[in-house]
């Protein structure tokens, strides 16, 4: 019982550490999209004026 205690545990680590890391890996996506789009509308503005 105490094992199965243990691999339980040790299971839902595992996964919270996952799900932390996808969601950084997003994060850093999204950063990358906010930035191009910031770089495109400078860009744009520049060449209309």
């Amino acid at each position: 019982m105490i094992g199965f205690s243990i691999a339980l545990v040790i299971i839902v680590l595992i996964v919270l550490f996952s799900l932390a890391r996808t969601a950084g890996e997003s994060d850093r996506v999204l950063e990358r999209i906010r930035e191009q789009s910031l770089l495109g509308r400078e860009d744009s503005s520049g060449g209309n004026s």
